[in-house]
């Protein structure tokens, strides 16, 4: 199979980033004939750049035309989106239909009913708006960037092609989703009506194995440094504690953080890292710590503790829940709530048999659902069934 993965790559790689390159090396290893076009925000640098990029992501031609010609000379059994946003712009769906190929997007955020893309408001969940023609309260509320301009294009944008030309359901062919959590929230928004076009996989991680196989006597929180990914709370959790703590990653409160770990022994904290030594450090833990208290999709943290077979103490909200069996590969928290966050982790220092039920629980998790082999499978049962009902509208 031919296939060409499109993808707007972020400032600072995430998550979406590493999906990207997980599922593009996947399909490579298996034989597909493989192509790309990239976009990278890191080429914004200027005032211009900025005014273009704005004036762009409603309908960008420089990209329709550049994705026309890759179309016509690789000529694709299919094309896969992962992100358009900024610089690709939804110009990429348009240029699909008209060079006749099938077109799959994957939602790894809201941004096409979410103005932010997380829908969250004032560091809490928030989904007041994902149902209207506009998203004016949103704009109201400079819900993207703390920025009425910026928040009323990404609100533009949205409407153009939600409403006035109704892009979703004319020019995708398939949209994956990657929680039933995720479909829930799209099943109730602006974008309802291409719900029953939505199909659910989840991300994947491939296996590590790791080189020191110790066990040590602590928890660990891998990810960014903010608020809506629960750092307050998982900092007053451990306040006053003598459990002990490792905290890796940077953002916006790490300051915070690290003037906290000063202020107690207990609590240690590390920049990101590359990604061997991150799972090392993850390997060794008793449990992860996901504290967050905004609506996640498919956090691969989470699945990459599971492959290490570490067990997930985790918020109760979000597609992060979606992957917890509460008493069987982890534990569930109510969001926001310190007080819990900490019984549970009491919980598992006062009984050894359940964090070796709960280990074991992480590891038949990821075996069952998400190594590579399981998640090519179904990639490709939906690209062939795309291919199929493009071909075939009427079976």
């Amino acid at each position: 199979m031919k296939i060409l993965i499109i993808h707007n790559k972020y400032q600072q790689s995430g998550g979406e980033d590493c999906v990207f390159l997980n599922e593009l090396t996947l399909l490579k290893e298996n034989g597909h004939i493989v192509e790309t076009v990239l976009f990278d925000n890191r080429t914004i640098k200027s005032t211009l750049d900025k005014l273009l990029t704005a004036v762009g992501c409603i309908f960008n031609f420089k990209s329709y035309f550049l994705i026309i010609d890759k179309i016509k000379r690789f000529k694709p059994d299919i094309i896969h989106v992962h992100n358009f946003f900024p610089l690709i712009s939804p110009s990429v769906f348009f240029a699909a239909s008209k060079c006749d190929v099938p077109i799959v997007l994957t939602l790894h955020n809201y941004r096409i009913i979410c103005p932010n893309a997380l829908l969250l408001r004032n560091q809490r969940p928030c989904i007041s708006c994902i149902d209207k023609k506009n998203q004016i309260k949103g704009v109201l509320c400079k819900c993207y960037r703390n920025s009425f301009v910026q928040t009323f294009i990404v609100m533009l944008q949205n409407f153009v092609h939600s409403v006035l030309l109704k892009t979703w359901q004319k020019h995708l062919s398939r949209i994956i989703v990657l929680s039933e959590f995720s479909k829930r929230i799209f099943d109730k928004s602006i974008i309802k009506s291409i719900s029953g076009n939505m199909i659910v996989k989840p991300n994947f991680t491939s296996k590590y194995e790791v080189k020191n196989k110790r066990k040590e006597d602590f928890y660990i929180f891998i990810g960014r440094l903010s608020e809506e990914k629960g750092i307050n709370v998982l900092i007053e959790a451990f306040r006053n504690s003598e459990l002990h703590l490792k905290i890796i990653g940077n953002g916006p409160l790490e300051s915070e953080v690290s003037n906290f770990s000063k202020k107690n022994n207990n609590v240690e904290t590390y920049d990101f890292m590359e990604k061997e030594e991150m799972l090392e450090f993850l390997s060794r833990a008793k449990a992860l710590i996901f504290p967050s208290i905004c609506f996640e999709n498919c956090p691969l943290i989470i699945l990459e503790a599971f492959m290490l077979g570490i067990p997930v103490i985790c918020s109760d909200i979000g597609g992060g829940a979606e992957l917890i069996e509460n008493g069987e590969n982890g534990l569930l928290f109510s969001a926001g709530k310190a007080s819990e966050l900490i019984e549970k982790v009491k919980k598992i220092e006062k009984d050894g048999d359940l964090l070796e039920k709960l280990s074991s629980g992480a590891l038949k998790s990821y075996k069952k659902l998400y190594t590579p082999e399981s998640n090519y499978l179904r990639l490709i049962e939906i690209y062939q069934k795309t291919i199929s009902n493009y071909q075939n509208p009427l079976t």
